[in-house]
């Protein structure tokens, strides 16, 4: 006679509030589970024996204390606690890697990450009652919205090569970040809204992307090894002071908005390296003076307190292009009194509009002036344009400073160029036969005393 000896796996054992669960079978029996946790009042749940992998139920997020025993346990499942009412104390044991929102919006208040190697994205957003203090000693990898919304002091980031995107977004609390030297770029939003953030290492940092620091309380940057600073990476910051470190090799990028909109910023000195586009420095109200060695100048647009821009580049190769001055560089830049276009080679539009203290452009030798490129510039006093290709469309309207004009070798004079000069009486212009003007329109001078002589 044959007998089928069958074997039941037993229940979690149950000892006044704690639930331990130590076989396989029945850390997946997630509907028994659950029953025993709300039949017996559980209040903790211990995973220990032979389990290796745990499953994301709702048993354990109803549940104040969760820790973990079993050796073979590295991995917490994406969602296991998500949105746990409960949750205070994790006590991880072996694990390595915490799932993707494993914690997003609990309660969570305790927890070791001295083993925790991996982090993955939302693991722990939102989670308002985490420890102040976070302390990452082996960490490797960092996913997106990793401690975004929560209440952290101070943060320390041991390992890894990148700060992940959105790290500690809206964390207004974070007065102290400390950071790996292995780590080299901050990501999106990283530290965006981090108010209390007054100073950050930069000494590894290659690159910064887009509002990493947006809106930050940073007052001083120092940067040593930086390539790229992306889109509003500092704007809306504290900052007062930045300093960078002159690289032998390379580029630095400074891209747009970068540091736009940081009221307290008053002196500036860009290395001989360094590239930056439309708007990078926007609406700094009190940068008064700036240094540089730019071939291509932008950026200061509504910097309304600017008295002085020094650029030191020169043209050593005459096959090159010279140096350019983009769309709105200056732009409103009420107080800048004077600047040297000796060097320049394009002036585009807007450049220099509503300058209204520019009196002088030194020893200019443009090629040509984009739209309204020196428009309602009122102070300036120019009485001839050499050599000027094109003349853009209102490029000089209302400089009511100007009174004469001679303007030779130029190709194309755009309507309205002069229009709203009430002071300019005699305006002269050598044409050949390849110049272009539009007469009827560049004559519009709003019952300007001026007389028109053209000669051919």
């Amino acid at each position: 006679m044959l007998i089928k000896r069958i074997l039941l796996s037993s229940d979690p054992a149950i000892e006044g509030s704690t639930m331990t669960i130590s076989t396989p079978e029945d850390e997946k029996n997630t509907i028994l589970n659950k029953r025993l946790v709300i039949n017996n009042n559980i209040d903790t749940i211990i995973i220990s024996g032979t389990v290796e992998t745990i499953t994301s139920q709702e048993a354990y997020r109803l549940v104040k204390k969760f820790e973990v025993k079993a050796e073979k346990v590295e991995t917490l499942p994406d969602y296991a606690f998500y949105n746990s009412l409960f949750i205070e104390t994790f006590i991880p044991g072996n694990i390595k890697t915490i799932g993707q929102s494993a914690f997003l919006s609990s309660t969570l208040s305790s927890i070791n990450f001295d083993k925790i190697e991996v982090i993955n994205q939302y693991a722990f957003d939102n989670c308002y009652n985490l420890p102040k203090d976070i302390e990452l000693t082996a960490i490797k990898e960092l996913g997106a919205y990793t401690f975004s919304n929560s209440n952290i002091e101070s943060i320390h980031v041991a390992g890894g090569t990148e700060i992940s995107n959105y790290f500690a977004y809206n964390c207004y609390q974070p007065s102290k970040v400390t950071i790996s030297s292995t780590i080299t770029t901050i990501g999106d939003y990283a530290f965006c809204q981090c108010r209390k953030l007054t100073s950050f290492d930069f000494t590894s940092i290659t690159e910064i992307k887009q509002f990493a620091f947006y809106n930050s309380g940073l007052e001083q940057v120092e940067f040593n090894a930086i390539a790229t600073i992306h889109n509003s990476a500092f704007s809306n910051s504290n900052i007062k002071s930045i300093s960078f470190k002159e690289q032998e090799t390379g580029t630095i990028n400074i891209e747009l908005y970068s540091f736009a909109s940081c009221y307290q910023l008053t002196d500036l000195k860009l290395p001989k390296n360094a590239k930056i586009t439309y708007f990078s420095f926007d609406s700094c109200i009190s940068l008064k003076t700036v240094t540089a060695t730019l071939d291509v100048v932008a950026g200061f647009s509504n910097c309304s307190s600017l008295e002085s821009f020094t650029n030191n580049y020169k043209q050593t190769d005459p096959s090159q292009f010279r140096c350019s001055i983009l769309q709105c560089a200056f732009y409103k830049c009420s107080k800048l009194k004077s600047i040297n276009l000796a060097e320049v080679g394009y002036v585009d539009d807007y450049a220099f509009a509503f300058c209204t203290s520019l009196e002088s452009i030194g020893d200019y030798s443009f090629s040509s002036v984009g739209r309204m490129g020196f428009a309602y510039c009122k102070s300036l006093v120019i009485d001839k344009l050499t050599s000027v290709s094109t003349i853009g469309e209102l490029s000089f309207t209302y400089c009511t400073s100007i009174k004469t004009m001679t303007i030779t070798g130029t190709r194309n004079i755009n309507k309205y160029a002069f229009a709203g000069c009430t002071n300019l009486e005699t305006l002269f212009i050598n044409v050949t036969e390849t110049t272009t003007i539009n007469y009827p329109d560049l004559l519009y001078f709003y019952h300007s005393p001026c007389n028109f002589w053209g000669k051919r």
